[in-house]
């Protein structure tokens, strides 16, 4: 009787478990939350086959994250594309968040906006997209004595930042898409 009794205690127990963890799956998805570095945008929404890069900096960072991302989704960067992405202004705010108490910076805050705009040059009815501006920050702990490393911490940072927004500034390519062939 005593081991029937155990039995049941561990069954139980284990429905217990398996209850929480599909409870904790359950809130935890319902909430939005997602790994980072996974890409939002729907999968059927299509794409163009090419996209006009214009910027006043062709090799800035911002520029090349988004190239190679373009490059990645198989579609063209070529210079008689009909679409162009126009990068406008790329902005890094790097500011103290936390200091020590001998006024020390222990914490910073990367604040990364970029400023561009969607131009359709279909012929028969152009568009131009208002300026969008998207931001991206992070945080990160400061170490004077591991200035090296934190250093490498903040770049990696940005460039997370920068995919991010590469990512976000094409999601809104279909809707411009979608006006020219309604328009």
């Amino acid at each position: 009787m005593h081991d029937l009794f155990k039995s049941f205690l561990c069954q139980t127990s284990g429905i217990r478990r398996l209850t929480t963890v599909l409870l904790l799956i359950t809130l935890t998805s319902a909430c939005g939350w997602q790994l980072r570095g996974l890409h939002s945008a729907s999968s059927s929404t299509p794409l163009p086959d090419q996209v006009k890069l214009v910027t006043t900096e062709p090799n800035s960072s911002m520029a090349r994250t988004l190239r190679r991302i373009l490059t990645s989704k198989n579609i063209a960067v070529a210079a008689d594309a009909p679409l162009a992405l126009v990068l406008e202004e790329e902005i890094l705010d790097k500011r103290p968040l936390s200091v020590t108490e001998t006024g020390v910076t222990a914490q910073y805050q990367l604040v990364l906006t970029v400023r561009y705009r969607y131009k359709n040059a279909s012929a028969s009815n152009p568009l131009t997209s208002e300026r969008l501006e998207l931001s991206s920050w992070r945080s990160y702990d400061f170490d004077a004595k591991l200035i090296v490393a934190k250093n490498q911490e903040e770049q990696a940072l940005l460039e997370e930042m920068r995919e991010e927004l590469a990512w976000r500034m094409l999601d809104g390519v279909p809707e411009l898409n979608e006006q020219a062939s309604n328009g």
